[in-house]
This record gives C-alpha cells, sequence and structure tokens, in this order.
C-alpha cells in the first residue's frame, strides 16, 4: 500500500506540474476548431437558408441618404429597385429620387450599412450579399467572445465549450441567412455579456479608477449604439443596477458607475429623439406606440375581444371597431392613448389571458423552442430537443447554487449573464412568443448559460475526484474532504499548483501537504462544522434527484412514441419505393403521386415540388366522433404566388377542413391557416423549418382546434357536427387538381380519439 500511494503521489504531482501546460495548449486548439467547424458549418446553412427579408430597399435608401438626411428615404426609389434589382447602383447622397418618407422606430441598422455598403456597386443582390459576408464574420468573431465569457466564468471547461457549443448551434446560423437589421442584436447582446463577464473586475483592485470610469462610459455609448439599432436594449443598464451595487459593496459608487453609462447612453438615444422629432413631430425615440405592441401581443393568441392577429393594419382596423380613433386621421397620441386604455380594460376582464399568454411566451424563449433547435450531431430530433428544453432550467439552477457554495466570486459574475438574459426575454416574451427574430439577442446568453452550466458540473466532478485523491494522499480522512474538493474546485488549470508555476525540475518535489493544510485551515474559517457542507450538499444532491425524476416521469401526450403505439393509422413515409405509402398498422395504404424520397427528421420523408404531387388516402372522417391529424410539415416558397394546400378533406363542404396558405394579399401573406365551416385559425408554419402540426377534432363537443410547434394554435367552437366522406388528401385539394404544395412532410399520425395536452 505504501509503494502504491508513492506510485499515485509521483505521477499526480507530475500532473499538477504539467497540466497547465497542456491547457494553455488546449485553449487556441479547441478555439481553432470552433472556428473551423463554425465557418463550414455556417456555409452549409447559409446555403439553405439564405433570405433576402421584405423591406431591404427601404434600409438602402436609408443608408444612401443617411449623410444627408437622417431617417429619411424615397419610396419611389424603394419601388425601382424591387422593378429594376439588377440595375440598381449604390449611391450616397446622390439618388435621382428625393427621400420624403420616413420610418417609425430604430434608425441604427441604415447607419451601419452607410459605412459597409460600397458606392458604386450595382444589383441589389450583390449588395445583399455583402452585408451577407459581414453577418458571416460578425458571427464567428462571437465564437471567441463566449470564449473568454466561458474562461471567465467557468474556467477552463467553460472555454472550451462555450465557442464549441455555439460553433455548432443552428440557430444563430439561421438568423445570420436573413439579410435583414434582426441578426444585429445578436453582436450587440455578445459584446455586452463581454463586458460584465470579461471586463467588469471589481476584484482586481490594480484597475485605476480613472479607467474604470472610461470602460463604464464606452459600455454606455456601445448601449446607445445597439438602442440605436434595436430599442429591446434601452432599459438593460438599469436592470443590471442591481448587481453594481453588489459587486462595488456599495451603493454610491454603484449609482455612480450607473450615470455613467446613461451619459454614453445618451450620445446615441438623444439623436434618436430629435429625429423623432423631426420627421413626426413628438419628442420619443419611435413612432411606434407601446400600447399597440401589447395588443399585437394578444392578437397572436386566441381571445374573447375579436383581435384577430397581429398584424398593425389589423390592430389599427380593430381600434375603430371599438369605437376609437383612425391611426391615419387621428394621429398616434390619440391612438396609443386609447389603447392603454382597452388594454387596462382587457386585463380587468380576463387577467387570466394574459398570464398564461406570459407564462408560455417565457418558457418558449427560456428554452428557445423552435424547431432550429439543432446542435451539428448532437441534438438534431424534435424529441431529443423536447429532451433538452426540460433538462436546460434544472441545469442551470443547479449550477448557480454550486457556483453560490464553492466559488462566489463567480456565481456573481455567472449572475450577469442570467440578469441579461432574463432582461432580453422580459422585454420580448412579456407581450410576444418565442419568434426566432425577436428572441435573436437572447442566444448568446442561452449558449453561455448552457456552457456554464455543463462546465460546473463537469468541473464538481473532478473535484470531487481530485479531492478523494488528496485526501488519500495525506491522510486527510473525510475530515478534510470537504476542503480538498473546494480547493479542487476553485484551481485554475492554466495556473501552477497554488498559484504557483511549477517547472519540470520542481514538478517531483511538490508537497501537497502545505496547501492542503492552508486549503483546512481557510475551509474551517469558512464553515464552522463540517455538517454545514455536507448538509448543503446533500440539500443539492436532494434536489437534483427529484428534479430528475419529476422530469423523466413526466409523460408527454404528444410524444412522438406514444403517437405511434396509439395511432389509428400512421404513415410513417420510411418507404423506398414510390407509389404506394404503407400503413404501419396495416389497414390503410396511400398513394403518392410524384413525390420524392427525401431524408427526414427520422428517417424518409416525401417532397413535394408544387406542380403535380400529392398523397391521396382512403381515410375519411364520416361517422367519427374524435380524432387527431399528427405530421411534421417543412413548407417552401413557390416559383409562383398561390394558394398552397398540406392538407384537406373536401373543406367545399360543410364541417370538413383544409390547411393552406393564407391570401398573398393579407396581412398574415407569410402565415398559414386552418380553415372550417367559414371561420379561420391562424397557424405560425415558417418556411424552410420544421413545424409539428397537430389538428384536433371532437364532432361530439363541437370544436376543431390546432397546434403549431407545441403550442395552441387556436379553436373554433360550435354545436354537434357530422364530417362528410371525402378521403384525406395531403399537398393538394382533396376534389380539385389545384393548389398543389411544395415542401416536405414526415411522419402523419391519426389517432381515432383526442389525445390532448
Amino acid at each position: 500500500m505504501p509503494i502504491l500511494k508513492e506510485i499515485v503521489s509521483n505521477n499526480y504531482t507530475a500532473f499538477l506540474a504539467n497540466r497547465p501546460r497542456v491547457v494553455r495548449f488546449l485553449f487556441p486548439c479547441i478555439l481553432v476548431i470552433s472556428l473551423i467547424i463554425g465557418a463550414g458549418y455556417r456555409s452549409v446553412v447559409v446555403k439553405e437558408n439564405y433570405e433576402i427579408w421584405n423591406g431591404l430597399g427601404v434600409f438602402f435608401s436609408l443608408a444612401s441618404n443617411f449623410q444627408k438626411t437622417q431617417g429619411a428615404y424615397s419610396f419611389d426609389e424603394y419601388l425601382d429597385i424591387n422593378k429594376n434589382p439588377d440595375e440598381y447602383v449604390y449611391t450616397k447622397g446622390k439618388s435621382k429620387f428625393e427621400p420624403t418618407g420616413s420610418i417609425e422606430n430604430e434608425l441604427g441598422w441604415s447607419f451601419i450599412l452607410s459605412f459597409i455598403l460600397k458606392e458604386g456597386v450595382k444589383g441589389f443582390h450583390n449588395l445583399a450579399l455583402i452585408i451577407a459576408r459581414y453577418q458571416i464574420m460578425i458571427d464567428l468573431s462571437i465564437i471567441i467572445i463566449l470564449f473568454w465569457v466561458g474562461k471567465r466564468i467557468a474556467g477552463s471547461v467553460g472555454a472550451c465549450l462555450a465557442p464549441l457549443l455555439y460553433s455548432i448551434f443552428k440557430m444563430p446560423m439561421v438568423v445570420m441567412s436573413w439579410v435583414t437589421y434582426y441578426y444585429w442584436t445578436i453582436p450587440f447582446s455578445a459584446l455586452s455579456l463581454l463586458f460584465w463577464a470579461v471586463i467588469y473586475r471589481p476584484e482586481d483592485k490594480k484597475i485605476k479608477i480613472h479607467w474604470k470610469y472610461i470602460s463604464f462610459f464606452l459600455y454606455g455609448v456601445f448601449i446607445g449604439f445597439a438602442t440605436f439599432v434595436r430599442l429591446y436594449f434601452l432599459l438593460l443598464p438599469l436592470f443590471m443596477a442591481p448587481l453594481l451595487f453588489i459587486r462595488e459593496k456599495s451603493i454610491k459608487k454603484g449609482i455612480i458607475l450607473l450615470l455613467i453609462i446613461l451619459f454614453g447612453q445618451s450620445f446615441f438615444v438623444i439623436p434618436q429623439i430629435l429625429i423623432t422629432k423631426k420627421h413626426f413631430g413628438r419628442y420619443a425615440l419611435t413612432n411606434r406606440g407601446s400600447w399597440h405592441l401589447v395588443v399585437q401581443g394578444l392578437g397572436i393568441y386566441q381571445n374573447p375581444w375579436g383581435i384577430k392577429d397581429s398584424g398593425d393594419l389589423t390592430v389599427a382596423a380593430w381600434a375603430v371597431e371599438r369605437g376609437g380613433p383612425d391611426l391615419n386621421k387621428d394621429g398616434m397620441d390619440a391612438y396609443n392613448k386609447f389603447l392603454g386604455k382597452e388594454v387596462f380594460k382587457m386585463f380587468k376582464e380576463h387577467p387570466e389571458i394574459f398570464i398564461r399568454n406570459f407564462k408560455n411566451n417565457m418558457i418558449g424563449g427560456m428554452t428557445i423552442s423552435t424547431h432550429y433547435f439543432q446542435f451539428f450531431g448532437i441534438v438534431d430530433t424534435p424529441s431529443e430537443v423536447g429532451k433538452a428544453f426540460k433538462v436546460f432550467p434544472w441545469m442551470v439552477l443547479s449550477s448557480f447554487i454550486l457556483l453560490y457554495i464553492f466559488h462566489r466570486e463567480k456565481f456573481w459574475i455567472a449572475s450577469a449573464v442570467f440578469l441579461q438574459g432574463l432582461y432580453l426575454l422580459l422585454v420580448v416574451c412579456t407581450f410576444f412568443p418565442s419568434y426566432i427574430p425577436f428572441v435573436a439577442s437572447y442566444i448568446p446568453v442561452f449558449v453561455a448559460l448552457l456552457a456554464i452550466a455543463t462546465a460546473v458540473h463537469v468541473k464538481l466532478f473532478i473535484a470531487l475526484t481530485e479531492g478523494g485523491v488528496r485526501c488519500w494522499l495525506n491522510g486527510a480522512g473525510l475530515r478534510g474532504y470537504p476542503a480538498m474538493v473546494i480547493e479542487s474546485y476553485r484551481e485554475d488549470w492554466s495556473a501552477g499548483y497554488n498559484s504557483v508555476n511549477l517547472t519540470e525540475e520542481q514538478s517531483n518535489s511538490i508537497n501537497v501537504s502545505a496547501p492542503i493544510k492552508e486549503a483546512k485551515e481557510k475551509f474551517s474559517s469558512k464553515f464552522k462544522t463540517r455538517k454545514t457542507f455536507w448538509g448543503i450538499f446533500a440539500g443539492i444532491f436532494f434536489i437534483i434527484i427529484v428534479a430528475s425524476f419529476l422530469i423523466l416521469s413526466k409523460k408527454d401526450p404528444l410524444d412522438r412514441k406514444q403517437l405511434l403505439s396509439k395511432a389509428y393509422v400512421a404513415w410513417t413515409l420510411d418507404d423506398t419505393v414510390e407509389g404506394i405509402i404503407k400503413d404501419s398498422k396495416g389497414k390503410h395504404d396511400a398513394i403518392s403521386v410524384n413525390t420524392d424520397i427525401i431524408k427526414g427528421p427520422w428517417g424518409n420523408a416525401r417532397h413535394f415540388n408544387g406542380r403535380d404531387s400529392y398523397i391521396k388516402t382512403p381515410v375519411s372522417f364520416s361517422g367519427w366522433k374524435a380524432f387527431m391529424i399528427s405530421l411534421w410539415v417543412r413548407p417552401e416558397k413557390k416559383d409562383k404566388d398561390g394558394l398552397s394546400v398540406i392538407l384537406d378533406n373536401g373543406h367545399d363542404a360543410n364541417n370538413n377542413f383544409v390547411v393552406q396558405s393564407a391570401d398573398i394579399n393579407s396581412p398574415n401573406s407569410e402565415k398559414w391557416v386552418l380553415h372550417f365551416n367559414g371561420k379561420d385559425i391562424l397557424l405560425n408554419i415558417p418556411f424552410e423549418q420544421w413545424t409539428h402540426l397537430v389538428i384536433v377534432v371532437d364532432a361530439e363537443k363541437g370544436y376543431v382546434k390546432a397546434y403549431t410547434g407545441g403550442k395552441e394554435a387556436g379553436i373554433v367552437e360550435m354545436g354537434r357536427f357530422e364530417l362528410g366522406n371525402t378521403p384525406l388528401t395531403f399537398g393538394k385539394l382533396a376534389k380539385n387538381d389545384d393548389r398543389y404544395f411544395k415542401g416536405t412532410i414526415e411522419e402523419i399520425i391519426i389517432l381515432n380519439d383526442v389525445v390532448e395536452n
């Protein structure tokens, strides 16, 4: 035993001596690997999802005229760009069109474009490609930013995990693929994290006070510019103020630093206010009414006030129907004042609706519950995503508890990441769901929290193991184990043991007993008895076990495997032969016409060409009392405008339904509708991404309900009804060769019962 102990001691001390060199070498390797993977993966995603958003021509006109008249553009120039996109030549203040229009809110993106776009570049699409290239370069730089954030909070493990996770996370890549101002909230959010986690170091007493004031002033200017791009960031400094008071250990010092931030922020906030005054006659950051946005958010969900959707025109028309002012005639002030009163009335009538919407929005926002949630090669399928959503909050909570116990300084730094994420979610998700462009600013925070949570638990496991080794080598026993764990956990792996850089000659003469003794003394002064440590540790362990049990034992009624087991009909679409679509239940084989077999989330899927592809099934719902249809759908934009049908069972007859694209002339032309008995349910089924669509029909109780992405989209209620006998068809109208669908469908399941979440 003594010989074994000596061998382990020699090898362990050699390991401690050489670990810093290995770790310092590993840092650049992981960073370079992350950048390479990130660049390659982004090239693929951009190719698949590259899209120029509507209205880009307006921003070209804004950027062109920014030096001459800020916030003004020419609508005639916008029309000319759309008419002759290949002939458009970008100029700076030299356009033949006079700027007469103005936008209602943020001008920052057009300000950025005025710098990055080159005068004389010809072609609308060439200019869009310049913006796309900048977005790719910026997104790769965020990998480096998250490296420093992860290292600062979670040490070596965090430094490796944070950039690697962001490099393989598909969601920011998709937003980056869209040429629009929505993406630019991501780098602003990442840079803000860099300030709070890395630059701001109140524990470093060597930093001179004037450098501290300068850094806070520059951060204020930065936040002011971020506000100039998106108003989301306006109140972020005030939200972070409590953390300033805690980390500075002085309310006075915290207030001074906060005032410095606000002073820097004013350098961009005040000009934006003056520009709004110039164009709209009112001192404000935007001409868009805040209560208008609240009503928009209510329109996304089913509601008793007749707000049909979240479109600007729809809300304005709804206000007139309620006896309110006309926005175009009476102005924004009167319109917004009326909506404010209406919102308070609605809250008094149904506060539960506001609470329900807020809860759903925050849960969806916190976990970024969307089908772009894919970590390349790690989490790809929707079922895996669902599991990740359930585990993530508990991982973050337990990691913060561990940081508070083992490393209090790191806990407060990690709290800055959490607070920023909470603020960004509250700004959007108080009234709006977690629509990707709206919560884009939260993505760096999400990745940072995931990396931190994972790193904290990995470090704990290592510390528990290493602490045991040190106790055994020094004969400290269980009494010294808590101290050894804490000491091991708090170590900086990129520095020498006990903050001493060791040479190779010194590695063989390391005396681990001295630092262990010192650690024991520190531990004894911090914890009065060993019972404190074991009590806290046992409490954390109990919470984790109970939470895990609750997570694993909870059954989701819409889980894929459960649906398959309860299915009456299941077309998994895994067939490898064109023509016949096998029913895995063996009773209702369908006919496929001109669909292509391609790779889907769980196997094969069927691609519809938008011209002559469809699937004809033998299933009709005549005589059925209740049923549920579940399928995964990934629509694509058709080459020509026109309605597109996902599924239909003879909607021209009474009590039958169709899921089709919305009218191109409607405010919701980018969305889909479930049409039933003259009534519509608005469906959020984005192009170029997988969405889980569920339709629930209960003829006995008299309602039709729809879910998209696991969230209720709406309901149509009536009396008891009977369904017709038209067979269900996918990809076109059931009775006519019209409205062909372009896109992909995977795993169609029908239950002859209602199973709801």
